[in-house]
């Protein structure tokens, strides 16, 4: 009887312990879609600190986002406009 109680406690405490862990885990962070994301080349930004991007999402007639295209996959929403640059460049401008 006292080993069932105690087994009893030590999985109770395990299935507990599993639960907040859980709980705890950081969710990713959830993004508007884009209304264009433009990607699948080398797209040229004039910026000294990402010179050369993969990607880009823009919305509003802004761009909200420049990085891989891992990163901007992110944007993606069903309404979203993708133009696949192929192997060429494009400048900002």
């Amino acid at each position: 009887m006292e080993r069932s109680i105690r087994s009893f406690f030590v999985l109770s405490s395990v299935f507990a312990s599993t639960l907040l862990m859980n709980g705890c885990q950081p969710s990713s962070p959830r993004v508007e879609p884009a209304e264009l994301v433009v990607r699948g080349g080398k797209i040229v930004t004039v910026d000294p600190a990402r010179p050369v991007v993969e990607a880009l999402a823009a919305r509003g007639g802004k761009i909200v986002a420049l990085g891989s295209a891992a990163e901007i996959e992110a944007f993606v929403g069903p309404q979203t406009e993708i133009v696949e640059l192929g192997s060429g460049s494009r400048c900002r401008g």
